[in-house]
């Protein structure tokens, strides 16, 4: 059964680290490298999500949807809306 579940758990602490990480060190840098590092960290778990996507057997929709469409978005939002880039 550990064996069978390995992927999920890569994947899972792939994505967990990538996410918390991200968040944290956004957050605790300043303005404009908080942004570039709210880009970055969110295009590690957009990555974290396809890679889920492709090693996870069946191919399973809602990892893609929930890791990389989320990730996607909130890119979009930091990109776009300036999140975390107005700190000083």
């Amino acid at each position: 059964m550990a064996e069978a579940t390995k992927p999920l758990g890569f994947n899972q602490g792939l994505y967990n680290g990538f996410l918390v990480a991200g968040l944290v060190w956004s957050l605790r840098a300043s303005a404009p490298f908080n942004r570039q590092l709210a880009v970055f960290f969110r295009c590690c778990v957009l990555v974290a999500g396809l890679v889920g996507f492709a090693t996870i057997a069946p191919p399973n929709y809602r990892v893609l949807i929930a890791q990389s469409l989320l990730a996607a978005l909130a890119l979009v939002a930091v990109w776009k809306i300036g999140i975390a880039g107005k700190r000083a």
